[in-house]
């Protein structure tokens, strides 16, 4: 569970999945852990951005800030609450320019930052993100969308060639079940065989 005071930052390309992963992680921390939690996204440049966390925002009954620029993003920080956890637009990787005013604005702030990477991504794929997004200096990887795969090899791969340990995993849509801490034996399992081939891991019930 989220020690006290930890502030977390989703960071990754367009449709990894960053805001639904938001959303899973603000609801076990909220309704099951019962933490204080506050939500600020930066997403505020794609149509319909904020909405979608807005929404989860309302239902898990966090506070939602919107930081219209990345130097706003400091001030809406309380380090009162028990985690924060900070939404960002997908950038195109290549769009270096935007990575590194987000990175100048962090610059000293005690942010984790977590790069969110598509389950489905290469060897080269993956290298390509960790190095685009150093500027950032990601410290966590955290792999989506296993259901949609039968083997993801990177996730066993990708810690050793990157040295940047997985720390979350998210096996499909529903909020919050779809998401675990896996471990070393765990990460093996689903590298070779998928989810199809394994046992669920706190698998909660999937709405129709």
């Amino acid at each position: 569970a989220p020690s006290r005071g930890r502030i977390l930052m989703l960071v990754g390309p367009t449709g990894a999945g960053k805001t639904t992963t938001i959303a899973k992680l603000a609801a076990r921390a909220a309704l099951i852990d019962d933490r204080r939690v506050a939500l600020i996204t930066l997403d505020n440049y794609r149509v319909g951005g904020v909405d979608q966390i807005r929404t989860f925002a309302d239902l898990i009954g966090v506070p939602l800030q919107v930081a219209e620029t990345p130097a706003a993003l400091a001030n809406l920080i309380d380090p009162a609450n028990d985690l924060t956890l900070i939404d960002t637009a997908g950038k195109s990787p290549r769009d270096r320019a935007s990575i590194e005013e987000l990175a100048g604005h962090i610059d000293g702030l005690e942010i984790e930052i977590h790069l969110v990477i598509p389950a489905g991504a290469s060897a080269a794929q993956i290298d390509e993100l960790v190095q685009r997004y150093s500027p950032l200096a990601p410290s966590r990887l955290l792999f989506t969308k296993l259901d949609e795969y039968e083997h993801v090899p990177e996730l066993a791969l990708a810690p050793a060639r990157t040295r940047l340990p997985i720390t979350w995993i998210t096996t499909g849509q529903s909020v919050p079940e779809d998401i675990e801490e896996p471990s070393s034996v765990r990460i093996l399992e689903l590298a070779s065989g998928g989810l199809e081939h394994t046992a669920p891991r706190h698998r909660g019930h999937r709405a129709a």
